[in-house]
């Protein structure tokens, strides 16, 4: 039984520690998309950058919450105590 519980577990940590390096990749290529902008390297006329700067921002927003609670459901999972054998 143990060896199922544990096995389980450590399963959901990897998938955790795989999605929080996703979602940090993303969270970079946002900001550097970002920083762009405001450096003045990608020139776009009109309003719609305002529009695509806020979606960025909210998207990196989200992310930042989405990354927040799973690295405390990670921190949750590791500070567990194994299962009694």
């Amino acid at each position: 039984m143990r060896s199922g519980n544990g096995s389980e577990k450590e399963r959901r940590i990897r998938q955790l520690r795989a999605e929080i390096v996703r979602l940090q990749v993303r969270r970079q290529v946002l900001t550097q998309r970002l920083n762009s902008i405001a450096r003045g390297t990608v020139r776009n006329q009109g309003t719609g950058l305002q529009h695509a700067v806020h979606g960025l921002e909210v998207e990196r927003d989200q992310l930042d919450a989405r990354l927040a609670r799973l690295q405390a459901d990670l921190q949750k999972l590791s500070d567990q105590e194994p299962p009694p054998e």
